[in-house]
């Protein structure tokens, strides 16, 4: 018996020392590594995940995760935290049964570990895959319908030690129509699939060496704001109500949308030696400080300052002081919702209008207002002189065609009604990156009649994708 009883208590006592670590922890954190994130950890990282025993701990690690992982850390924005969520939205939304997530599927695995193919091709039971490599183990017959992912060894890291000219991951569907895909591990070619898999966690950790996660400053160039410069969001400045802001969800490349600042004071106002604030979470909590040296733009009406808040989609609210010789001159709270970005669908942003610009040396994706070389002064003003010349911009984004062209029409309205036909025209697209263009053009407001408030009805079109854009500027036109 008493043996028994002893046999007892060690299995007891090994059952609640076997228990894990995160057994404690809420359910949002809980099956973090579970997921499909769990993918990316190193086996060193699996081994801290397991010692976790609160969620501030966990929280901690995965800010960490993410900052070990970030290509730029003296940006605001997480390129790699961006593309690893978006590719885990699309696995989910295309690779998904009802039984299995679809980020939880091999095709999820290896979209999360080595991003978008090159290419894909789709096969028929009745295609053979010899063509795959002549040196190619295992049958030559795909009795289910396959999928063949292509890569390019010299568009990816070149950690990952790839030989060849591609890397090719052959996926067979397990059952007709079922859309679950089981990777083929039989190949040779598949063979060195599996390495790059297995090497892909160490491939994408680019900051093995930080023990602490930095501090999220909010834009770019700046760094974290003080306590002090904090403390002037809970007051006023001298010029509050005197100063015009334009808040607009800008793009910074085919897949993220910023929120773009413009901020005008007037003429009179002593300028701006610093620019401070933070960005808030829908739940209040601190998202990202900032304090930055401004840079002032003359806009023709006063003096403009520009920032850009590279935020992940959801809802925010951005706060913001100017100070000039240690006194502030205004203070600024928005809300801004960040958009989701489609995947797989094209989409045209803006126009975005103004009558000065600057012609820079460079393009600068995802900086405030500039499209292409060009850096637009946007109207926050509303009103518009005659003689000005009126120019437009925006962004076409996830268009397949190689030269796209844009067709506009402008209707011109005033009090209600329509004022003569439409302005029409096509305008071709500039390609500033992949997947996204650039469209601009002018508008000669001398012809119209007279002074006064005007509607310009813009309708935008990009005929190969079918995208469309409706928008209405309206202007204060004066002599």
């Amino acid at each position: 018996m008493r043996r028994s009883l002893k046999s007892g208590l060690a299995i007891v006592i090994g059952l609640v020392l076997a228990v894990p670590a995160f057994a404690g922890l809420s359910p949002e954190y809980a099956g973090w590594a579970d997921g499909p994130l769990g993918y990316l950890l190193t086996k060193k990282e699996r081994k801290q995940w397991k010692r976790i025993t609160t969620d501030a701990e966990a929280k901690r690690f995965i800010d960490l995760f993410w900052a070990r992982r970030d290509p730029n850390l003296d940006t605001p924005y997480n390129e790699f935290k961006a593309r690893t969520e978006a590719l885990i939205r699309y696995a989910d939304e295309h690779f998904g049964t009802e039984k299995q997530r679809g980020a939880m599927t091999d095709r999820g695995k290896v979209l999360i570990l080595m991003g978008m193919p090159y290419s894909i091709e789709h096969r028929g039971p009745t295609h053979t895959m010899e063509t795959i490599s002549k040196n190619s183990a295992g049958t030559d017959q795909a009795w289910n319908n396959a999928e063949l992912w292509m890569y390019l060894p010299e568009k990816l890291p070149a950690a990952f030690k790839i030989k060849g000219s591609r890397l090719v991951f052959v996926f067979y569907e397990e059952k007709p129509n079922s859309n679950l895909f089981t990777l083929d591990r039989t190949h040779r070619e598949g063979t060195q699939g599996l390495r790059a898999l297995a090497r892909a966690p160490e491939v994408w950790l680019v900051h093995p060496e930080l023990k602490e996660p930095p501090k999220p400053v909010s834009v770019a160039g700046g760094k974290p704001a003080s306590p002090e410069h904090l403390a002037w969001l809970d007051g006023t400045g001298a010029l509050d109500g005197k100063v015009k802001v334009m808040a607009s969800i800008g793009v910074a490349d085919a897949a993220h949308r910023p929120l773009w600042v413009h901020v005008e004071l007037p003429k009179e106002a002593p300028p701006l030696d610093l620019l401070a604030g933070r960005v808030l979470s829908a739940d209040g909590s601190v998202n990202s400080t900032f304090e930055i040296a401004p840079t002032a733009l003359d806009t023709g009406w006063g003096t403009g300052y520009q920032l850009s808040f590279p935020l992940l989609p959801g809802q925010y609210t951005v706060e913001f002081a100017g100070a000039a010789g240690g006194a502030v001159q205004f203070v600024e709270k928005r809300g801004v919702t960040i958009p989701v970005v489609p995947d797989d669908e094209a989409w045209i942003a803006g126009p975005w209008y103004g009558t000065r610009t600057i012609r820079e040396g460079s393009v600068v994706l995802g900086a405030p207002f500039q499209f292409g070389i060009i850096h637009l002064i946007p109207d926050v003003s509303g009103k518009i002189r005659k003689t000005d010349e009126f120019s437009y911009f925006g962004f076409v984004a996830g268009v397949k065609a190689e030269n796209p062209k844009l067709r506009i029409e402008v209707q011109l309205i005033r009090d209600g009604k329509k004022a003569g036909r439409p302005i029409a025209l096509e305008l071709p697209l500039a390609k500033i990156a992949d997947g996204l263009w650039v469209y601009a053009s002018t508008l000669n407001l001398t012809g119209l009649p007279e002074a006064g408030k005007w509607d310009l009805d813009f309708t935008l079109e990009e005929p190969s994708s079918g995208a469309k854009r409706h928008a209405v500027v309206y202007l204060d036109l004066v002599e």
